[in-house]
């Protein structure tokens, strides 16, 4: 069985075009259409012992935002790798994104092998050592 990916996005088109490409490359693919659902979701799987390999996570949703999602479960001691996505230059969004271990930034609109080749990246792990060098680089922790 391949990875499993957890793809959360108000916007319905994006999740479909996201799935399916992702599919198309072996993932195994659940959708949440806000962030609610995803936190239901997300732990429901910790309650059972099992974990998505990777959430990506729209930003700019209604009702709970991708970054208070992100803190909420990181407060619950999930530590599931996390490509934010947005289609707003967010300043708050970078700053979450380059400051947290275990998480990257996409802007949208996002082309299928940008998708792709992110999700393979953090799926491998290599993502999370490249922006820890690159935080450490800046001066970070």
């Amino acid at each position: 069985m391949g990875k499993h990916i957890l793809i959360v996005d108000d916007e319905a088109p994006f999740r479909f075009s996201a799935s399916l490409c992702l599919r198309q490359e072996g993932y195994e693919v659940s959708e949440a259409k806000d962030g609610a659902e995803a936190f239901t979701m997300i732990m429901e799987r910790h309650h059972l012992g099992l974990a998505y390999d990777l959430i990506v996570l729209d930003i700019n949703m209604p009702k709970i935002s991708g970054t208070d999602l992100f803190e909420t479960f990181r407060n619950h001691g999930i530590t599931t790798p996390v490509v934010f996505i947005t289609g707003y230059a967010d300043e708050k969004a970078l700053s979450t994104a380059y400051k947290q271990s275990k998480s990257r930034l996409l802007q949208k609109p996002i082309a299928s092998e940008e998708m792709i080749s992110m999700v393979a990246l953090m799926c491998s792990g290599r993502g999370e050592r490249e922006l820890r060098t690159q935080v450490q680089n800046r001066g970070g922790a």
